[in-house]
């Protein structure tokens, strides 16, 4: 089981921190496992040798890969094909669409090319390849040689806290 303690680290006025140390323990308790490593993801990085091969930490490596995954693909599969066709039924006009995904979609539009997509879809293949490889190594009996528990955040890194 890999609980980095770095990650567990709250700030002192943090109202989820007892409720997440329950669960910790909790989750420990019940599945007793041989072992607890206290190694963050970018530490399994670092020690793989994957920061040198790189040049990068995994979070700098995997900085704009999602964002721009997801507004290329979006916008190329959906997107445009829906303006296109909406605009040769509407006399070329174009559909109401939602700020957030209008945002996204502008944004894949005019920023994400196709090679820049397909670099970000070698490095998540890369990722992935770390983290089936290194930290999460494929057990034929248990499915997996770890869990690794993180949480979502420690108080100051959430979007659903407001600090004022």
């Amino acid at each position: 089981m890999i609980v980095p303690n770095s990650s567990w680290t709250f700030d002192a006025d943090y109202a989820g921190t007892e409720q997440y140390d329950k669960f910790r323990t909790a989750l420990t308790d019940f599945l007793a496992p041989s072992s607890v490593d206290n190694q963050s993801l970018e530490g399994y990085w670092n020690s793989t040798g994957r920061f040198e091969a790189q040049n990068a930490s995994s979070s700098d490596y995997m900085e704009e890969v999602y964002g721009n995954l997801i507004t290329y693909y979006q916008w190329t599969n959906f997107g445009q094909p829906w303006y296109e066709d909406y605009a040769a039924q509407h006399e070329g006009r174009l559909p109401f669409v939602s700020p957030s995904p209008l945002v996204r979609w502008q944004y894949g539009a005019n920023n994400v090319s196709e090679d820049l997509f397909n670099d970000g879809l070698a490095k998540k293949g890369y990722y992935q390849d770390f983290i089936t490889s290194d930290v999460l190594i494929k057990d034929d009996t248990t499915c997996s040689s770890a869990i690794y528990a993180e949480p979502a955040n420690t108080g100051s890194t959430s979007y659903r806290v407001r600090r004022v």
